[in-house]
């Protein structure tokens, strides 16, 4: 494929005069489709890493998929430039094909993503948030398309890049009645997933920003979803560049316990840099090797803070289970916090179910527990089993965001039924009838 390729053929849209609207170009027109079906037509100014965003947020929400967990691994993955890294990820996005955007993810952060998302997926099929004909490797309701897409390549290290879109064409149309969400997702969101298509195109220029980032691992060129959100927050805030791989060091625990409570401990007391230090050098990478851009300025922020408030943790007991590949969730049996202000000071024991404190009057109830909490959300009463996930590199235990987070929400996820949702759904209407 050269610079002058389809990556899709584009999709044909009836010409509008433009018009102004928060500062981008749109039109808009109401036609009908084959069908004779109202059809609304939005011209506006996307770049392609606007649907980017939109792709990888279904990524994030729906899950890897049972066939990106039994085909995905030992498939050869990469590219061998890294424009060819980039076109693997635009051209992902074109196919509306979640597999391939995983397949083409640098493999550490793949591997923190798919099986926790696999179980995402079955877990919100079976509660009716998607349908079961749910497909990742082409999601309806969604059409992008690329055409004459021309790159520029920043070589920012021998092993990191940021390749940009400059030039080509884009379209996109989004049919929210042909989306494959479930009743749950459609009775909650109501008329907002019934309303006709839109779609539109536009040209690509430089200033879209229509970037990604990749790195190269063993030889291959993979896209960073760590790395694209760590170059993006450094671009927009004007830092320098980090002096890659010359990142904070990894420092690692030698067991899933001590791993994470190094990380409860430096989360408390505003300790940045061993929190940093303590997350997985691989999954995290980007994390590391940015945090020199932007670690004085947090220290200095943590240093503020702590003249007004100190807190630590005086007690901490940990369980750990051990899981497959080196991986072990850890959760917290007991633990007493303690902390002091301006206004006083006070203490929050936790027993793994109820929370109870001194100190703190009005602000929090003496004793509260975990299914008081639920139960004024809507939540079954049921116990999510959660904790914090660590993983094993090189001998050494560290903790894993990414990791925890998802198992949280499948946690949650398992203990649930189509009921309980409902019941959510009635808590968030009472909400909104409120506001």
């Amino acid at each position: 494929m050269n610079d002058d390729d389809d990556v899709n053929p584009p999709i044909e849209q009836p010409p509008q005069p433009a018009t102004s609207f928060g500062g981008e170009e749109t039109t808009s027109v109401v036609s009908q489709d084959a069908a004779g079906d109202a059809v609304e037509t939005v011209h506006k100014r996307r770049s392609p890493a606007a649907i980017a965003t939109l792709i990888v947020g279904v990524l994030a929400l729906v899950g890897g998929g049972i066939y990106a967990a039994n085909n995905l691994v030992g498939t050869k993955s990469g590219a061998a430039t890294p424009e060819d890294a980039a076109r693997a990820f635009f051209a992902s996005i074109a196919n509306e094909d979640v597999l391939g955007l995983l397949d083409s993810m640098v493999p550490a952060e793949r591997d923190a993503f798919r099986e926790p998302l696999t179980e995402m997926r079955t877990q919100l099929v079976r509660l009716g948030a998607l349908r079961k004909d749910f497909n990742l490797a082409h999601i309806e309701g969604i059409n992008v398309n690329f055409q004459d897409l021309k790159f520029s390549t920043d070589r920012l290290s021998e092993n990191v890049a940021v390749v940009g879109a400059i030039a080509g064409k884009e379209s996109y149309r989004i049919d929210p009645q042909q989306l494959p969400l479930g009743t749950f997702v459609r009775d909650l969101a109501g008329e907002a997933l019934t309303g006709p298509a839109t779609f539109g195109s536009d040209t690509i220029d430089p200033t879209d920003d229509a970037k990604v980032a990749v790195v190269q691992k063993d030889g291959r060129w993979y896209w960073s979803l760590g790395y694209s959100i760590a170059e993006s927050s450094r671009e927009d805030s004007g830092a320098p560049a980090p002096n890659f791989g010359h990142g904070l060091a990894a420092d690692g625990r030698e067991s899933a316990a001590a791993a994470i409570e190094a990380a409860l401990r430096a989360a408390v007391a505003l300790d940045f840099e061993t929190l940093i230090g303590i997350t997985d050098p691989e999954e995290d990478a980007a994390l590391h090797e940015y945090a020199p851009t932007f670690l004085a300025e947090a220290k200095a922020l943590a240093s503020n803070a702590a003249g007004a408030f100190r807190a630590s943790i005086t007690n901490l007991q940990l369980a750990t289970e051990p899981k497959e590949g080196g991986v072990a969730l850890v959760t917290i049996k007991h633990m007493e916090f303690k902390a002091g202000s301006t206004d006083g000071k006070f203490a929050v024991n936790f027993d793994g179910e109820c929370f109870t404190s001194k100190g703190l009057g009005e602000l929090f109830p003496p004793k509260l527990c975990t299914d008081e909490l639920k139960q004024g959300v809507g939540l079954p009463q049921k116990q999510a089993h959660v904790g914090f996930i660590a993983v094993q590199r090189g001998g050494l235990w560290y903790f894993s965001p990414v990791r925890t987070i998802l198992d949280a929400v499948n946690a949650t996820l398992k203990i649930m039924t189509p009921q309980d949702l409902d019941q959510v759904k009635n808590v968030l209407g009472r909400f909104r009838q409120a506001a």
